[in-house]
């Protein structure tokens, strides 16, 4: 198997390549530190900015001071639908003369609902500590649906550069490998490509090296198809206290959990027209569960100079996860008239390592932690018919994603990657969100608008989301229907794997995913 056209993979030995497909992958690590914009219908509708706002369930999540302007007790409850389309197109670049197209992926479904009860738990007789207010909130954080399929030529890079750069670095040997059967030492993909041939060592006048037998010289047809379910939620209580009419200060603690699976289908085909150079496809399957576990905690406060300003301030906590992440792989090999045991092709699993199961392995993760401030003014008037009230708010948040990070006690070298693959990929953001609502009498208008920053260091895809919003409530007799759409537009990069070169520059192979998703939203409460 030692043929001579593959000595121009040794040529990348003065690369340094960053992960693709360990266990866990540093683009994973960015989307479960990301937030979508959920809560109640009238929180979505100004946008999500609560940060100084305050008067709903949905401030626990962003400012908890904000439960600090409570007055009676309520509770209520949010469901909603979301339709989208993902489009992906793999790019054209010099490197990639055979652009595929453009594939779109149209999907709908509803959401979990969110649901909060606010009870205010009276004051402090004979102090300036007004009241005391208690919430607990129940509101889905992301939602993991997804479906993404790219196809296209390359002549530079191969996925299994990475596997073979991860196997020099480690100074792996064959049978190491092979019998890395309690330990994950080394990344699925290395394992199953070195169990199908598809990775091996080759000597070159009297020096030995890894190489593969995907040869992107000659031209690999790479084709990704992925497809993603899940969610994370978050269960918190917060506290409020009002110190006279003038500060609000709020406490949460947050349980949040996520569940998250993925299937994908790799493969790269030869495409050179040569049936004799002992290579023709490799496929790897994936399937991929994760779960988590953790905590946060939120600090808030409000100040209210005047009647009509109130000014915030938030800051979040990292989420500290316990992860738990199980693959059960596959991966399919044919090296043309390279034959073992009589034959092409062969497959090897994930299982084949671990006792006929899934692998298993568990880890620490954190996000982000985040800043916040914010300014809302209140207008209208109660005086006269009909009663005209309203405000015009804005947050801006500050999250340096650079700083989400992975522990991983049982593999060291892949979380030295991830980390440093984090710390070079993404970047801090700011995200700024405005809304206002205009009330007369039992009725009110809403809008607003949101702005997330990219957490990309790389890419030609713009990377931030914008969402537009709108809405309608009524409110009577103690009753509320709120209503809300929200427009959501994104294009973001998704790559199949990354290369890191000399010099901190970045070659991504993979495409662009322009995302549209409507949502719709309904709360329905009561106030007791």
């Amino acid at each position: 198997m030692y043929n001579f056209t593959k000595q121009v993979l040794i040529t990348f030995i003065s690369l340094t390549f960053v992960s693709s497909l360990h266990a866990q992958e540093a683009s994973d690590g960015i989307k479960f530190a990301q937030r979508q914009a959920t809560g109640t219908a009238r929180s979505q509708a100004i946008g999500g900015a609560m940060g100084s706002l305050g008067g709903d369930i949905s401030a626990a999540g962003v400012n908890p001071a904000g439960l600090g302007f409570f007055k009676t007790s309520e509770f209520s409850i949010t469901p909603g639908f979301n339709f989208f389309t993902n489009k992906t197109a793999y790019p054209y670049t010099s490197d990639n003369l055979n652009q595929k197209g453009t594939y779109s992926n149209d999907r709908s479904l509803l959401t979990i609902p969110a649901a909060g009860l606010v009870l205010p738990l009276g004051e402090a007789a004979g102090t300036n500590w007004r009241s005391f207010t208690l919430g607990i909130n129940f509101t889905p954080t992301t939602n993991f649906a997804n479906k993404t399929y790219l196809e296209g030529d390359n002549y530079r890079y191969s996925m299994t550069d990475k596997w073979v750069q991860d196997l020099r670095n480690q100074t792996a040997t064959v049978n190491h490998v092979l019998g890395d059967y309690t330990h994950e030492l080394y990344s699925d993909g290395a394992k199953l490509g070195v169990a199908t041939y598809l990775l091996d060592i080759m000597t070159l006048n009297g020096n030995s090296d890894w190489y593969s037998s995907a040869n992107a010289a000659n031209g690999l047809l790479q084709i990704d198809r992925v497809t993603e379910k899940g969610f994370s939620y978050e269960l918190s209580a917060a506290v409020a206290a009002n110190y006279g009419d003038k500060w609000m200060f709020g406490l949460t603690v947050a349980n949040e959990n996520l569940t998250y699976k993925k299937e994908r289908a790799y493969s790269e085909d030869d495409i050179s027209g040569v049936n004799d150079n002992e290579f023709a496809f490799w496929e790897y399957q994936v399937k991929q569960k994760t779960k988590g576990d953790g905590y946060n905690v939120k600090l808030g406060v409000i100040y209210t100079p005047t009647s009509s300003i109130r000014i915030g301030a938030a800051f979040h906590t990292p989420t500290w996860y316990q992860m738990v992440t199980t693959n059960d792989n596959v991966m399919i090999t044919n090296t043309e008239n390279f034959e073992v045991d009589g034959s092409s092709e062969r497959s090897s699993a994930t299982r084949n390592f671990y006792g006929n199961n899934p692998s298993e392995l568990i880890y620490k993760y954190r996000t982000p932690y985040k800043a916040l401030a914010s300014v809302s003014y209140i207008f209208g008037t109660r005086k006269f018919e009909p009663k005209a009230v309203g405000f015009i708010t804005a947050d801006v948040e500050y999250i340096d994603y650079t700083t989400t990070h992975y522990r991983i006690t049982e593999q060291k070298y892949n979380q030295n990657v991830l980390n440093a693959e984090i710390k070079q990929n993404y970047k801090s953001a700011f995200n700024t969100r405005i809304g206002g609502e205009l009330k007369i009498d039992w009725l009110a208008l809403r809008g607003g608008f949101a702005y997330n920053g990219s957490p990309y260091n790389f890419g030609d895809a713009d990377g931030s989301t914008k969402k537009i919003s709108g809405g309608v409530g009524f409110r009577k007799h103690g009753v509320f229907l709120d209503l809300t759409y929200v427009h959501t537009m994104s294009s973001i990069p998704y790559y199949s794997f990354n290369i890191a070169q000399p010099k901190g520059t970045l070659a991504n192979y993979g495409g662009v995913s322009d995302i549209r998703m409507g949502t719709v939203a309904a709360t329905f409460g009561v106030k007791f």
